[in-house]
């Protein structure tokens, strides 16, 4: 448990005028414990009914967590506690940055994306702030151990000892088999080391090449053209971006490089309304997105929509029930932005 949850905990449940006695605070304590592991197996559905929004199977495993230690617990009676202790727990294992972590990191940033509420304000910075910190540790340099001391293995007989020659060559054999064994294991771990520093180094050239050029010649199409072609370049951008990255979650200056090459386009700001139909035609599905499309999910689950309306306009109420407001315009890097991001949770989602 993290020092965050133990120090904001209380004053959580007192902005939603639940103040419990000392021996209800404790027991809350242990069972966001709990369900802080609920959480990291079920980001989705963790991160919808910290938002308040249906998901039957997270909100399900966090009440039989919580009716352990409360067994008169009950959904419909303690709805904002339940989403006020979902949303704690997501907030203790953000605030330690784990690597099981990224998943629900992205997700809570996709809900900011679609301004759903949360009860605790703090959760967009802390998803920012932990995916800061796993992707600058996952392009870290670690120092690559080349050399090493070998370890005494076999001690050769004083000139005074007269070795049995039977366990003199056991003793050697065994030994030279340990050192091939050890030095196998140390070349394996020093090549491994190289090409994570030899990846992290190339993904840097890569985006900061693509950066400084405008993107490629594919989507600098699309950034300078004019009308519909022009509106779909924050999906054509960011597609390409995504294709570039070597390791998860995306670098902190995301938006920054695709802002660069975005050029004018990224002052420009557009509607799902708009964007979908403009961008039916790229490739938008590294994964496949739930049958049934997401809230998390908005820009994916309109795509979804949209081809399987074949384009009608009944596309726009079945692209509704998942992205909210169809006509809310987004800037154009924070669209590319969250596609990236839910490209990333389909992945991470499905393996």
């Amino acid at each position: 448990m993290g020092d965050l949850l133990q120090a904001r905990v209380a004053e959580w449940f007192r902005s939603v005028d639940l103040s419990p006695t000392p021996d209800e605070h404790a027991a809350r304590l242990s069972a966001i414990g709990e369900v802080r592991q609920a959480v990291l197996r079920n980001p989705l559905g963790a991160v919808l009914v910290a938002h308040g929004h249906q998901a039957a199977d997270a909100q399900s495993e966090i009440l039989a967590i919580v009716r352990v230690s409360r067994p008169a617990f009950s959904d419909e009676a303690n709805r904002c506690e339940l989403q006020l202790m979902a949303a704690a727990a997501i907030a203790d294992a953000l605030d330690e940055s784990e690597p099981s972590a990224e998943t629900l990191a992205q997700c809570v940033s996709s809900a900011a994306f679609s301004q759903l509420p949360a009860l605790i304000p703090e959760l967009p910075e802390l998803a920012v702030r932990a995916l800061t910190t796993l992707s600058e540790r996952s392009r870290s340099r670690a120092t690559v151990e080349i050399a090493r001391t070998p370890e005494a293995l076999f001690s050769p007989p004083s000139k005074e000892e007269v070795p049995d020659p039977e366990e003199f060559t056991a003793a050697l054999s065994s030994a030279v088999v340990e050192a091939f064994s050890s030095l196998s294991k140390h070349l394996d771990s020093v090549v491994s080391g190289l090409r994570s520093r030899l990846d992290a180094a190339e993904e840097e050239a890569d985006l900061a090449w693509w950066a400084f050029a405008g993107g490629s010649t594919e989507t600098r199409a699309f950034v300078t053209a004019r009308g519909r072609k022009a509106v779909a370049s924050p999906i054509a951008v960011a597609l390409e971006f995504w294709r570039a990255l070597a390791f998860g979650p995306e670098p902190p200056s995301t938006e920054t490089l695709l802002s660069r090459v975005l050029g004018p386009i990224s002052k420009r700001s557009f509607s799902l309304t708009e964007i979908i139909p403009a961008a039916a035609s790229l490739d938008l599905r590294p994964a496949e997105v739930p049958e049934q499309g997401h809230p998390l999910l908005p820009i994916l689950s309109a795509f979804c929509e949209f081809e399987a309306f074949a384009g009608k306009p009944a596309w726009l109420d079945g692209a509704a029930r998942w992205a909210g407001d169809m006509g809310r315009a987004h800037e154009s890097p924070a669209l590319a932005h969250q596609l990236v991001r839910e490209i990333s949770i389909v992945l991470l989602t499905t393996g």
